[in-house]
């Protein structure tokens, strides 16, 4: 799921998280390192803009 917007240079970049719904819970696992736990459920917080499915 990308978050996070910004331009660099004139060019688009996201950051990238990982959406995952489990046992009628829905996370998102964020790499961040300055975050405390790299599970976040604040989605109003990090505003997703899109995603790319990914099925297995």
């Amino acid at each position: 799921m990308a978050i996070k917007w910004r331009l660099e240079q004139g060019k688009p970049f996201w950051h990238w998280v990982v959406f995952v719904r489990e046992g009628g819970e829905a996370v998102a696992l964020d790499s961040k390192k300055a975050l405390k736990s790299n599970v976040r459920r604040d989605f109003g917080r990090i505003k997703p803009k899109w995603y790319i499915e990914v099925t297995n």
